[in-house]
């Protein structure tokens, strides 16, 4: 629900996200790595729409857009939304994603890193998959992505085991 601002709540975007990653059938440790990758470039809002920041927190004036703080894929991205007529939204940042690394041989990444990453996203824990998203396809800073990865993975270990989400703050992922 969207506050008097018109902006929609944080919390609600990272449900989004989750439930966008979880609906592609991905393995939790890639859901948990692209939700720590995505958690740092998005300065913590999983908002598609974010700019990035260049001297301060908010300032928006940095060249990134995005899950994903799209650069120089952002026109490969915008010529995918036109080719399938499709609009930017969190759903089609993360589909144009994953098909990069999925379809190596038309990837933007070029061939031998795609099928790189798709090889870490389809066998590795949830480091290697957060580190090696953040190498091959983000190229940032390391910053603190792994110890995020590392608690969405456990939130979302928890709620299989107990049959819905058991954490700190149950709304910002799928709730039991």
């Amino acid at each position: 629900m969207a506050d008097m601002s018109g902006e929609v709540p944080v919390k609600n975007n990272r449900l989004e996200v989750y439930k966008i990653l979880k609906e592609k059938n991905l393995r939790p440790e890639v859901i948990a790595g692209l939700m720590g990758n995505i958690a740092v470039e998005s300065g913590d809002t999983f908002d598609y729409l974010k700019k990035e920041d260049l001297r301060y927190t908010g300032d928006g004036l940095g060249r990134g857009r995005g899950l994903f703080q799209f650069t120089f894929m952002e026109p490969f991205y915008k010529d995918y939304l036109k080719k399938n007529n499709l609009k930017d939204s969190a759903k089609n940042q993360i589909d144009w994603t994953l098909e990069q690394i999925n379809n190596p041989k038309t990837s933007v990444l070029g061939d031998p890193d795609a099928k790189k990453l798709k090889k870490i996203m389809d066998e590795g824990d949830v480091v290697q998959v957060t580190e090696g998203f953040n190498n091959v396809f983000e190229r940032g800073q390391p910053q603190d992505r792994v110890n995020k990865a590392l608690e969405i993975y456990n939130n979302i270990k928890k709620s299989k085991a107990h049959g819905g989400m058991v954490m700190r703050n149950y709304y910002d992922y799928e709730p039991r």
